[in-house]
């Protein structure tokens, strides 16, 4: 009770001799919210000296100018970056200086912007950052 882990077992055999059966078992569960450090429906802001462990995702967009150890994912394509004036950046961005520079730019953000290849910045998203992910379902997020 309470868990989504479902046992499957089947067992078959082959038109060429029906008396040889194979069995096999399969173990499938639904993906639980509670993998993620955060997760969100709307858009998220992590500020400069911010330090996450886990996975991050937002159905919005994400301006992250901290430390990201696992990946970061965003349900959009780009974002319009309420903090500053100028055009829209990817669903999930950073402000971070880029080394050797330092500290946070709070200005619109032209390499962080489409149609530029997301940018690695490994100083930020250690394990690398995607947009355009499925998103989570409201009715989930409003359950936790």
């Amino acid at each position: 009770m309470g868990s989504t882990l479902v046992k499957i077992k089947s067992t078959g055999s082959t038109l060429a001799d029906p008396s040889v059966l194979r069995k096999i078992e399969s173990k499938v569960a639904k993906p639980s919210i509670a993998k993620f450090a955060f997760a969100g429906y709307d858009d998220m802001r992590f500020g400069q000296g911010t330090e996450v462990f886990g996975p991050i995702h937002s159905n919005g967009g994400i301006r992250f100018d901290g430390i990201a150890h696992n990946i970061v994912t965003s349900g959009i394509t780009t974002y319009d970056d309420p903090d500053h004036d100028g055009g829209s950046e990817i669903g999930v961005h950073t402000h971070v200086r880029v080394p050797p520079a330092t500290g946070v730019d709070e200005n619109y953000q032209a390499t962080e912007a489409n149609p530029n290849s997301i940018p690695a910045r490994p100083d930020v998203f250690q394990a690398g950052r995607l947009i355009s992910q499925p998103t989570i379902d409201s009715q989930v997020l409003r359950q936790i």
